[in-house]
């Protein structure tokens, strides 16, 4: 099942202060501030990068996600500029479910204006519409208050808790996993900006 045969190209997705695009190599250097930053990493699982390799080893497989139709990841830019202020993804896809889940992460200089559930909306968009999901979830820490927040606000519910599912820094933490469904999505408040803002 191809849920990109009707795409020639790689999307690019536009918002009222954003635009998503391909990820690229010339990223590295803005992407590593994110991926190197303790804060960014609290909640991720994986430990900060500590060299650019690592960050352009993240962008290759990234890259690999939309010709392989394995998913889907966006670099998130203001919508004037191409500079890499985040990343968002349809990075899963269980195609035989019309599911996925997603993943974002901000600068953290960017926190605060609700940008990522901006860019969320759209990626949301774009797998109901485009793809044709039946429904994304996402998996957080539930320590992760922000993010949770942010998913509440598009609509998503918890499913459920993943209780010590996750082994990393020596200690198992709980999973919160949330989901949205495509009988549960509202186009016609997906477009505006959020009345409030988030970190995510």
């Amino acid at each position: 099942m191809s849920l990109f045969t009707y795409l020639d190209e790689f999307p690019t997705l536009e918002t009222e202060r954003l635009r998503l695009r391909e990820l690229s190599d010339d990223d590295v250097p803005a992407a590593f501030l994110l991926f190197s930053d303790p804060e960014s990493m609290r909640f991720i699982g994986k430990p900060p990068h500590t060299t650019h390799d690592e960050t352009l080893a993240f962008i290759r497989r990234n890259q690999l996600l939309f010709p392989a139709e394995e998913g889907i990841g966006w670099a998130i830019c203001p919508r004037k500029s191409d500079e890499f202020i985040g990343y968002v993804a349809h990075w899963r896809l269980m195609k035989q479910h019309l599911r996925s889940e997603i993943g974002y992460q901000l600068l953290q200089a960017r926190w605060g204006k609700g940008l990522m559930t901006e860019a969320l909306r759209a990626v949301l968009r774009f797998g109901f519409v485009q793809m044709g999901l039946n429904s994304v979830e996402a998996q957080i820490d539930p320590a992760n208050t922000r993010s949770r927040k942010t998913l509440e606000r598009l609509g998503f519910v918890q499913d459920g808790l993943l209780r010590e599912s996750f082994f990393f820094g020596g200690e198992y933490t709980d999973t919160a996993v949330f989901t949205l469904l495509e009988r549960e999505y509202a186009p016609h408040t997906f477009g505006a900006p959020p009345p409030e803002a988030e970190e995510p």
